[in-house]
């Protein structure tokens, strides 16, 4: 547990023993970093909350205008415990942390500049990028094999 804290502490956010949840199962977060409930509770954020959903070409892959919202789209599944969801874009992009047990959203980072904890627990990063030869390539212009539309 000692590295997990080291994360935390460098990424500035929650390194709660019970991955990311309290006691009572809600989302824990430091100051700087809001739970994964609240982030996802503004309309303007995009939150994918189950696994299930972030696997879906249409999840990623289209905005409303029906433009490439994002350079690319990779999966990276299954990294100890964990699910990931990497979008990027010039210079930088965000993570999506999903547990493998039950699916859910447990935290949303940034990547580029250095990371930075966006909502919930990110202290699984580390795990999602050392991953990266394991990934299936949903959309866009960089990455491995493509899945089919989905």
């Amino acid at each position: 547990m000692a590295l997990a804290s080291l994360v935390a502490a460098l990424f500035g956010c929650s390194s709660n023993p019970n991955g990311g949840a309290n006691p009572d199962g809600a989302q824990a977060a430091s100051p700087s970093c809001p739970s994964v409930d609240a982030y996802c509770a503004s309309p303007s954020q995009k939150c994918v909350r189950d696994w299930a959903m972030a696997q879906l070409v249409s999840t990623w892959c289209m905005d409303d205008a029906g433009a490439l919202p994002y350079d690319s789209v990779n999966l990276r599944p299954d990294c100890s415990g964990f699910d990931f969801v990497f979008t990027t874009a010039t210079d930088t992009g965000v993570v999506y942390i999903f547990e493998t047990g039950s699916g859910g959203l447990v935290g949303i980072a940034s990547e580029g500049f250095g990371d930075r904890c966006i909502a919930g627990d990110i202290t699984a990063l580390p795990l999602g990028q050392g991953c990266y030869m394991r990934q299936t390539h949903l959309c866009g212009s960089i990455g491995a094999t493509q899945v089919p539309n989905g």
